[in-house]
């Protein structure tokens, strides 16, 4: 992806063909979508070093920071992106979704960070709200299990399709419609959202 070439904040993964002459390529079916937040880069909004000494100094691009977050949603994960900014000045270097600069962005466009992000922890809003929901039934414990049910409900669905299509192309291959290929095996259910507790989703 070339950073000068950006000019949206969300990339979904392209979907499996709905009729494959080619071998199933298995990251159409389990490809997490990713959010690239990047403030400066597509709003064009000026955003200012929150160092005492620079007095309001710009800051710069200065690319994509490399480290991806995984942010916990209602039914998978996702990945957030974002640029890094640099004071001039002092020399600093700032992710864009660094909370001193979110701070400086107007209401419309703050509203627009998709999670809330913690030292270890990522957690899409929409998640949160469930959270501001606790009530008798509804404990924090509760709501880890239903996450993990429509996690692994998700996961199960894109297995099935992707062994579904496998076995399709299998069979061609077995009449001499096509040649014959390799299938990788479906990634295993990841454990990330059982071994989230209690603590990690309150925080």
């Amino acid at each position: 992806m070339c950073f000068d070439t950006i000019r949206q904040m969300w990339f979904k993964p392209p979907e499996p063909a709905l009729l494959n002459t080619n071998p199933p390529a298995m990251d159409r079916y389990f490809a997490r979508p990713i959010c690239l937040w990047m403030p400066k880069k597509l709003w064009k909004v000026r955003l200012t070093c929150p160092g005492k000494d620079c007095k309001g100094q710009e800051l710069t691009s200065a690319g994509i920071y490399r480290t991806l977050r995984r942010v916990l949603s209602l039914s998978r994960f996702y990945y957030l992106a974002t640029e890094y900014l640099e004071c001039s000045k002092c020399k600093r270097k700032l992710c864009s979704w660094n909370q001193d600069l979110l701070d400086q962005l107007d209401v419309g466009r703050r509203t627009q960070f998709p999670c809330i992000l913690t030292r270890l922890k990522a957690c899409d809003l929409e998640v949160v709200k469930l959270l501001r929901h606790r009530g008798l039934g509804n404990s924090v414990s509760r709501l880890r299990q239903n996450l993990a049910e429509v996690h692994g409900e998700d996961m199960l669905k894109r297995t099935a399709h992707y062994l579904s299509d496998c076995q399709t192309f299998s069979a061609a291959h077995k009449k001499g419609l096509v040649d014959k290929s390799h299938f990788p095996p479906p990634p295993t259910p990841q454990s990330a959202i059982l071994s989230l507790d209690e603590h990690g989703l309150q925080s």
